[in-house]
């Protein structure tokens, strides 16, 4: 056995362990508990926009996800790195058809300023369509019949 692993097995030594980890277990209790607290208290503030704009059921979830990737970001980045991702996934959700004043609202609880995603971009798109002829036949599977 070599002494890396030796070192490793005695840390790990359950008699040993334990100990540490209880002296750990209430101050590890108290860190989670805030950090649990401060994450629902943000979603409980996500719920009230989307109650006060009149977003109900199925529609809610989109919203639901976009303050969980917010979340996420913060969690990742800093700074302009943050903010760089925070326009991104705010951009995402505007074409996913989200009302960009209920994201900004959502990003400006975590103090972010996602108006960039906003800005109109034109796109210039050349659309051709082409006629279809509706003949008698049926097309069942691939195949045709009369």
């Amino acid at each position: 056995m070599n002494k890396r692993a030796k070192v490793w097995e005695v840390k790990t030594r359950p008699d040993l362990l334990t100990p540490i980890l209880e002296a750990k277990h209430e101050t590890a209790y108290e860190l989670i508990s805030q950090a649990f607290t401060l994450l629902d208290d943000f979603y409980d503030r996500v719920k009230r926009i989307l109650d006060e704009r009149g977003i109900v059921g199925v529609f809610r979830l989109k919203y639901r996800c976009y303050s969980e990737e917010l979340v996420r970001a913060c969690r990742t980045y800093k700074g302009e790195a943050l903010l760089t991702k925070a326009i991104a996934i705010t951009s995402k959700y505007v074409e996913y058809g989200c009302d960009p004043v209920i994201l900004r609202e959502i990003a400006s609880l975590l103090g972010l300023d996602v108006s960039p995603a906003f800005k109109k971009v034109k796109v210039v798109t050349k659309t051709v369509v082409q006629p279809i002829n509706v003949t008698p036949y049926l097309i069942l599977g691939g195949l045709l019949f009369d």
